[in-house]
């Protein structure tokens, strides 16, 4: 009986560990981009937003990731200043800086025509309290919310890495 108590035990770890969906998040730090952390969401994790025109997710390389974090840093101004709906923006004379205490969430996706996109998501951790309060769990979902907290403290942008472009 101990026996095949044991062997069920056993069966059910082997099962579990070849059948479940293991989703994969990676802490990364790019300190020539900013001093906090980022993490990468794997192509398993499920988005909290309806992600229908894609042909899917990806898990995207740190190569792709600093790609974006130039594209983001190099366009950021640019961005805000063609668009007739930020007329009062003062461009930032040093984006990277700006954005150094700005913790980061990077989602991968493939649109149907071919073009691999990165959102950023930055999030600012430069008051630690009002960050604990506000992003908790920030390493396991990616972050939505609304009122004055999120929109003092969050900045999404896309960034198309098969056109170098960024946009909203």
């Amino acid at each position: 009986m101990k026996r095949l108590v044991i062997l069920n035990l056993l069966f059910l770890f082997i099962s579990k560990s070849l059948f479940s969906q293991e989703i994969v998040d990676t802490i990364i730090r790019l300190p020539e981009f900013y001093k906090g952390y980022g993490v990468i969401f794997s192509e398993n994790y499920i988005p909290p937003v309806n992600m229908d025109d894609i042909i899917g997710r990806y898990t995207p390389s740190i190569s792709e990731i600093r790609i974006a974090e130039e594209v983001l840093c190099e366009n950021f101004n640019n961005l805000f200043m063609t668009n007739p709906q930020y007329i009062n923006f003062t461009p930032i004379n040093n984006v990277k800086r700006h954005f150094k205490h700005w913790n980061r969430q990077y989602l991968a996706y493939i649109e149907k025509n071919g073009d691999k996109i990165i959102w950023i998501q930055l999030l600012n951790f430069s008051n630690k309290r009002e960050e604990r309060e506000g992003f908790t769990d920030w390493k396991k979902e990616f972050i939505f919310g609304f009122g004055d907290f999120y929109e003092e403290n969050t900045r999404i942008h896309g960034v198309n890495l098969t056109k170098k472009i960024l946009f909203f």
